[in-house]
This record gives structure tokens, sequence and C-alpha cells, in this order.
């Protein structure tokens, strides 16, 4: 990942680019996201996950998008750096 003060961008282990945009509550980050393709983006915590512009794992699939283990993942990172 690559800090800022309220974004982070950084790769899935399977290779998914995102951006993390971290907000100051998890009901603002929910209005946020909600402004969103839900097909590109998720919210975890007081964060929302964009992770549109992936390309198709192989020709005719949806765009990759990161999994609910990677999801997962993230929300342990949040949960960690608030702790």
């Amino acid at each position: 990942m690559q800090p800022s003060q309220t974004v982070l961008d950084g790769m899935s282990p399977a290779g998914v680019n995102f951006t993390l945009t971290l907000y100051p509550t998890a009901a603002a980050a929910k209005t946020a996201g909600s402004k969103k393709n839900p097909k590109t983006t998720a919210i975890v915590e007081d964060g929302v996950i964009d992770f549109h512009g992936n390309p198709s794992p192989y020709a005719g699939a949806p765009p990759a998008k990161i999994s609910p283990v990677e999801l997962a993942a993230i929300k342990r990172c949040i949960d960690k750096a608030k702790g």
C-alpha cells in the first residue's frame, strides 16, 4: 500500500488494484460508498474500497473484484490501526 492522510492505494494478494478512502465515521463511509457503483465498491468499517478499472481475469468474465477473504483482511488491518 501507498499511504497518505486518508487514501491508500494498494493491490490485493490476487492482484486486484484498489483505493481505500478512510472517513471520520462509519456513517460517513456508508454515505460516500452509497454514491459509488456497488459492483466495484465495498464499505469496511470507516473506509470505502474502490476497485473499479480492474481487467477481467479471462475473456468474457466480469472485471476482477476483491474477495470476501481479502475484505476481511482489510477490516483486520483497519481494526488493528485503530487499536
